[in-house]
Order: C-alpha cells, then sequence, then structure tokens
C-alpha cells in the first residue's frame, strides 16, 4: 500500500473510531504546482446538503484530526485538489450513532448525481459514478486503489455507516468524476 493510501485508510478508520489516528506523514503526491481548487464548502444538491470544508492535516503530533463540528467536511490537504488532473481529492466527516452529520444521508446518492465543490471564486462539478457501503477491512484492503494519487481525477466522500451500539463497522464511500460535456 502506498504511504499516501496508508494515511488516508487510518484516517477513515479514526473517523470510524470515534478519535483520531497516529499515522506517519503523508508525502504531498506530486513537485508539480498543484492545480484545482482549496474548497471552501461541498454541495449535494440531491440531498439539499451544503457543507462547509476544513483542511485535516496532521498536527503537531504527527495526528491526523478531522473537524470536530460534524456538519463541516474535512478535506485530506496533503492529497490531491478538487478538479486536479490527476489523484483523489478526498472529503470525510462525522456521522452521528443518534442520528445526525452533514454526511449522514451519503449512501442515498445515487450514480449520475451531482457534487459540486466550491471555492471562493470557483465551482468544480463532478457527477457521482459509484456509491458503496464497504466494510472497515474491506476499505483499508482496498485503500491504495481507492485513494490513489496518480490515477485519474476524482472526489470521494467517505463516512461511517452500520452503528452496532458499539462501533461503525462499515463506511459509505461515493467517487464522483469530472462532468464530460
Amino acid at each position: 500500500m502506498s504511504r499516501s493510501g496508508a494515511v488516508v485508510a487510518a484516517l477513515v478508520v479514526a473517523l470510524c473510531a470515534g478519535g483520531t489516528a497516529s499515522c506517519s506523514s503523508p508525502e504531498q503526491p506530486a513537485a508539480a504546482a498543484p492545480t484545482g481548487v482549496v474548497p471552501d464548502a461541498v454541495e449535494l444538491p440531491t440531498l439539499e446538503v451544503r457543507a462547509p470544508v476544513e483542511p485535516v492535516d496532521l498536527g503537531a503530533d504527527r495526528v491526523l484530526v478531522p473537524p470536530d463540528d460534524p456538519d463541516v467536511l474535512g478535506w485530506w490537504e496533503a492529497g490531491r485538489r478538487p478538479g486536479s488532473h490527476h489523484g483523489s481529492a478526498l472529503f470525510t466527516g462525522h456521522t452521528i450513532s443518534t442520528g445526525g452529520g452533514v454526511l449522514e444521508r451519503l449512501e442515498e446518492l445515487r450514480v449520475g448525481d451531482p457534487v459540486v465543490v466550491r471555492s471562493d471564486d470557483e465551482a468544480v462539478q463532478v457527477e457521482v459514478v459509484d456509491v458503496e457501503v464497504m466494510s472497515r477491512a474491506d476499505l483499508a484492503g482496498r485503500a491504495e486503489t481507492l485513494f490513489d494519487q496518480d490515477g485519474g481525477s476524482r472526489v470521494l466522500l467517505i463516512t461511517c455507516e452500520d452503528w452496532d451500539g458499539k462501533d461503525w463497522l462499515s463506511n459509505v464511500v461515493v467517487q464522483a468524476v469530472p462532468v464530460t460535456p
């Protein structure tokens, strides 16, 4: 598994554990000047969701910490920017076991649904190509492919699913790619 994939898998597992994860430093995907936008908000029109975005990165203690507010999405700043020519732009958000959180209904998205990532003066529109609920083990096993930073441009939205009263058992993973004219 690539170092970037391992870090993202640790982040996702941390979200489902309701805490933070210690992990090694992610490497910036490429030395070239970044393309794409620095996101301020993500819109899921089908679900009537508009969520502010905060960058997610490692703190001084090398712990990756998602936003505390379940109504705010975290964007993995060491990954690609939305609208980049290559790689995955990852957004994560908490789901609350008693109900709530901006991505609570994420699994209701369908292929073809729009996702809009906004910055100050730009919008990147992508459309959903896959919605999958997968076990945490399956997600970890597929991390290298899912979180590839060199493949085609895409946006990933991830949250937890299947609360059993003690733990989150699964993740909802939505993949969206640029809209082609």
